[in-house]
């Protein structure tokens, strides 16, 4: 794909899928992951099509302001590629909440083999399309519909396979405000948290687009492409496990201690090394790897690499405040990281370079992430009565 599209292409693709990843992530307001928390099969499903209905309202909601920011853009000069790209962004939207509650379904039944199979077909669909359509033509719609059919196919293949998890009869209102209430911890703290966390993630999209060239956008988002890939494959999916597995032992701290000691011993030990090499070869891998023309992106995975390689590592972490409840906690911490990240960015970007600005962005999330995980720790020493 570095020698079909563009860094300009990659630019354009980036501006649009950091609006539609915040907005998919916090579609159903988080109501998807209380499915793995509950015993009982009829909330279960009440839950479901609770985390439905409510992704039917924001992706509404938030079609329309797409379709208005589409009729704002087409009187700007230079934008016909946004313009006519952009209400794409209302399938991705929809389709990308529908499979993460899907997904959380999977999990709740510990269907692991099949979460396995559905990620993969996730990543061939979307490389595939990507690849196809840029051998054919090159057109930026070759990148926007490989994530389109990137969530579309694994949707229908969810729906061929468990056609269960889209029954929704007989479920009454009363139930489905019952869940609602029981589980309302999720849309106050822990969607607005998600959406602090992905929105502070998605600000050099943003800032660098404003300071610096299209071109530069690209190279930020074709790295970040790369560099998180093994956090959406290894890290998410051992996140998801995690999330599980604490859920089911959650009155017993030891055994949560020793679970989360031995699950971050094992993610250090696949990261590590990886985050080595490309932190001090990711320019020159890039640059042979992909071509000249991207070798600004290997110097921004150079430091973006110690990000994503402590966010996969800090994983198991983050699920902790959502299994013992600490969802307030974790909201405060993330809007506080929020507002001193982008603080920060934007005084970098406006007066240094963009790779400077990317590296220190990526320095405070890194640290971020460790404190994450020997906080816990600690936490953990002091509940035991080990200090």
């Amino acid at each position: 794909m570095s020698r079909l599209y563009t860094p300009d292409q990659f630019g354009i693709l980036g501006s649009i899928l950091a609006v539609t990843g915040i907005v998919s992530l916090v579609g159903s307001l988080k109501y998807e992951m209380a499915i793995v928390l509950e015993n009982n099969d009829k909330d279960v499903e009440a839950l479901q099509l609770l985390s439905h209905i409510v992704l039917v309202g924001v992706t509404i909601i938030s079609g329309i302001g797409i379709l208005t920011s589409s009729l704002w853009l087409s009187t700007l000069d230079g934008k016909p590629d946004v313009v006519r790209l952009l209400p794409w962004a209302i399938v991705i939207i929809f389709f990308s909440g529908l499979y993460n509650s899907l997904y959380s379904r999977y999990n709740r039944e510990k269907e692991y083999k099949e979460m396995a199979k559905v990620q993969i077909l996730k990543r061939v669909s979307h490389v595939s399309v990507q690849l196809l359509i840029g051998v054919i033509s090159g057109s930026t719609l070759g990148l926007l519909f490989g994530n389109v059919f990137g969530v579309l196919i694994p949707v229908a293949y969810i729906f061929y396979q468990k056609k269960s998890f889209f029954q929704i009869s007989n479920i009454e209102l009363s139930r489905l405000k019952k869940v609602a209430k029981r589980y309302i911890k999720f849309p106050i703290y822990t969607a607005p948290q998600s959406l602090l966390n992905l929105t502070s993630g998605q600000l050099p999209v943003f800032v660098l687009g404003y300071y610096f060239t299209m071109s530069v956008v690209g190279a930020y988002f074709f790295a970040i492409k790369l560099v998180q890939l093994p956090a959406m494959l290894i890290g998410s999916s051992v996140r998801r496990v995690f999330f599980k597995e604490v859920a089911e032992i959650v009155d017993d701290i030891s055994a949560i201690d020793k679970l989360y000691t031995k699950t971050i011993y094992a993610l250090s030990a696949v990261v590590v090394l990886p985050t080595i090499i490309v932190f001090f070869y990711g320019s020159v891998l890039f640059k042979f790897v992909f071509g000249v023309e991207w070798e600004m992106a290997g110097q921004f995975a150079s430091w973006m690499v110690l990000w994503y390689g402590t966010t996969i590592i800090g994983g198991p972490a983050r699920s902790l405040f959502l299994s013992l409840e600490k969802q307030k906690l974790i909201f405060i911490l993330d809007a506080f990281l929020v507002v001193v990240r982008g603080i920060i960015l934007i005084l970098l970007a406006k007066f240094s370079t963009s790779l400077m600005a990317i590296a220190v962005f990526s320095l405070i999330t890194m640290f971020s992430n460790v404190l994450g995980v020997v906080g816990w720790k600690i936490y953990f020493i002091r509940k035991l009565g080990a200090w």
